[in-house]
């Protein structure tokens, strides 16, 4: 991949990400600035499409990543993460510090803040138990505006074992991991995506995160979800 095609994707990634609808190169180069013709783009495009980051929906003349180009679009970015803004960090705490000696309070707390800073459904799952908030807002998301999309979502959140499996997929050291549903070969999940991180309460592993669809604002979830686990098991595993 040139330099060129890789900011490219990097700009269709952002502005789907932004406008959940399909990207167009006259959109792209009006927007970006990218210095270069529409003819260009759509030439660049096609060798995108090529290679598999991006393909073309069949209702649409525009351009969406694939799992292939989001996976690229995260190792990118994964270097140049910004931190929360103190503010934001600050109340955070304060919410989770407050509520430490109580299991539910505190995840609530977690899962309730992710849902706020973030605009995706977030989860927990310790011992075997499920948490989730912010279901409500998920009827409003384009991916999930079809009954069967948010069916899905559904099952995903109630099934216990289902979430557990998905969760367990990902075995690596990391504080932060990204999961793709395409990559699991589970039907149900491949639209989706989850943002998460191993934590330990009380004893008890678990894990917190953010699932939704695979057009989440990975810069802002990745570092919110890493600071609220990194401040739950900081604060209460030794409880």
């Amino acid at each position: 991949m040139t330099d060129r095609q890789f900011k490219l994707l990097q700009a269709i990634i952002r502005e789907f990400i932004e406008s959940a609808e399909a990207v167009g190169s006259l959109n792209l180069v009006n927007k970006y600035k990218l210095n270069v013709s529409p003819a260009t783009i759509r030439n660049e495009m096609a060798e995108l499409m090529k290679q598999g980051y991006i393909e073309k929906p069949h209702t649409s003349a525009g351009r969406v990543p694939t799992t292939r180009g989001y996976k690229l679009f995260v190792e990118s970015i994964m270097d140049e993460l910004e931190e929360l803004d103190v503010a934001d960090a600050a109340v955070i705490r304060e919410k989770l510090f407050a509520s430490r000696f109580d299991q539910d309070e505190v995840l609530y707390n977690a899962l309730n803040t992710l849902y706020e800073f973030t605009g995706n459904v977030s989860m927990a799952l310790i011992d075997n138990k499920i948490y989730h908030a912010g279901l409500a807002r998920i009827p409003t998301l384009p991916e999930f505006k079809q009954v069967q999309e948010l069916c899905n979502l559904i099952q995903v959140l109630e099934d216990r074992m289902l979430l557990k499996r998905l969760l367990e997929f990902d075995d690596s050291p990391d504080n932060v991991r990204v999961l793709f549903g395409r990559d699991t070969n589970i039907d149900v999940f491949k639209q989706m995506s989850i943002i998460y991180s191993p934590i330990t309460m009380y004893s008890k592993d678990g894990y917190i995160g953010v699932i939704g669809p695979q057009r989440m604002n990975y810069k802002k979830v990745i570092p919110a979800v890493e600071f609220v686990a990194d401040n739950i098991n900081e604060m209460v595993s030794g409880w």
